[in-house]
């Protein structure tokens, strides 16, 4: 039997989860499957339940939850070496001044600039 938590994606079972945690009778269809399909929305709290509990989940969310929002992706791609934008990390505003102004250090990027935030995307925002 396959699961799809998927609005696209039809299958044996079809469990809508967006908007809500995933629950005990959530819990019990994934036990039951033999594969489950995620939408690319789901939460990590579903992807582990999926993961700890069925042979078989599509996609594979691993490297998603392994490296969240957009300091993980840097840090993702610093580690297998993939090309992408230089980008410095700070953990928040007072790291970003401490560097800054108290060491008086510059900036290793030159203009123009972008400042993103660690967290939406995915439609989270």
């Amino acid at each position: 039997m396959i699961v799809s938590f998927h609005p696209l994606f039809e299958a044996d079972t079809n469990i809508i989860c967006a908007g809500r945690k995933p629950n005990a009778e959530d819990l019990a269809a994934i036990k039951a499957a033999d594969a489950v399909i995620l939408s690319q929305g789901c939460s990590q709290t579903l992807y582990e339940m999926a993961r700890s509990n069925c042979p078989h989940v599509f996609p594979n969310y691993d490297v998603r939850f392994e490296y969240p929002g957009k300091i993980g992706q840097i840090k993702l791609f610093r580690k297998i070496h993939v090309s992408h934008p230089a980008s410095e990390i700070f953990a928040d505003i007072a790291a970003f001044r401490r560097l800054q102004i108290e060491n008086d250090c510059p900036l290793t990027l030159t203009f123009p600039l972008v400042f993103k935030l660690d967290w939406g995307g995915e439609g989270q925002t």
